[in-house]
């Protein structure tokens, strides 16, 4: 159980390696994050897309394990550009975790509105934790879409990711969240 969260609380400050700047919060409800690592020369723009329960670590841990719908939790929406900033992102990246056993290639398609408008092939990463002397095993899946594509997806009421053989379907906060990263992306230059 403790696995998901240690492994999404981990993933989450992955870019806070040797380097890396303090992270400036840019929004607080929903949160979006700014970290710059003068390592890469990289700023990457982070949301995290679930709530964590307020209460003790073991309590919001078991809720996150529950709270993973079709056998996928949506972790983190995030961009990257060379350098301090500000940039327009190419891609935008998100990650699932999962316990199921996918297999390579796995493929995902983006629908919004219940039309598609992306599909692609998903990066599939094993992780192993030891935790209390067991060993646990997830998977990190990785989207990654072209920033029109993302816009496209931020302003949408309805949004659907089908991976693989499974469906997850953002919820009102999800796409808030959305919004919030959306609304930190420079215009195109003219």
């Amino acid at each position: 159980m403790l696995f998901y969260s240690t492994v999404v609380l981990c993933f989450g400050l992955a870019g806070l390696g040797v380097g890396a700047q303090a992270p400036e919060l840019i929004s607080r409800n929903p949160p979006v994050i700014k970290y710059f690592s003068a390592e890469k020369n990289e700023t990457t723009i982070e949301t995290q897309l679930f709530k964590l329960p307020s209460g003790p670590e073991s309590e919001w841990a078991a809720q996150l394990d529950n709270s993973t719908r079709s056998g996928l939790k949506l972790t983190f929406a995030q961009y990257k550009y060379a350098g301090g900033g500000p940039a327009r992102p190419r891609t935008v990246t998100f990650t699932f975790l999962t316990k199921g056993k996918y297999t390579r290639p796995l493929n995902y398609s983006i629908s919004a509105e219940k039309v598609i408008i992306h599909q692609g092939e998903v990066s599939v990463e094993d992780s192993t934790s030891k935790s209390n002397g067991r060993t646990e095993t997830a998977q990190i899946l990785t989207l990654v879409i072209p920033t029109e594509i993302f816009l496209r997806m931020a302003q949408a009421k309805k949004v659907e990711f089908q991976v693989g053989p499974n469906s997850y379907k953002l919820d009102d906060y999800q796409r808030k969240c959305l919004a919030a990263l959306a609304g930190t992306i420079e215009k195109p230059s003219e």
